[in-house]
């Protein structure tokens, strides 16, 4: 039938407090997921300077970075990402919508 199985999709941005970087990678994100037909879930925000050992758990190095995750997959394997303040809008459509059917397993 055409039903599709429930799957959640999140997109977790790390960002380093409020700097420049961040703020604006956290606004693009937002922007990106308004214009998908189907947003994302949930978004996870990570502020690193708050929690710098998460850094080290989750293998991320820079900041601002955006990793897209099945709420049911291992948080330890590994996941692309997109590195930077997220501004090339177009390359950020693409990133989540080609993430979402990876992650769904299409």
């Amino acid at each position: 039938m055409g039903i599709e199985p429930a799957f959640t999709e999140i997109a977790r941005l790390y960002i380093a407090g409020d700097s420049a970087h961040s703020v604006i990678a956290l606004e693009n994100l937002h922007a990106a997921l308004v214009l998908l037909a189907r947003p994302f879930p949930k978004v996870e925000v990570v502020d690193l300077q708050a929690v710098p050992l998460r850094a080290l758990k989750d293998k991320v190095f820079v900041t601002p970075t955006l990793r897209l995750v099945g709420a049911e997959s291992d948080d330890s394997s590994p996941s692309s990402a997109m590195v930077g303040d997220l501004s090339d809008h177009s390359r950020l459509v693409a990133f989540l919508t080609a993430e979402q059917r990876i992650l769904r397993g299409r």
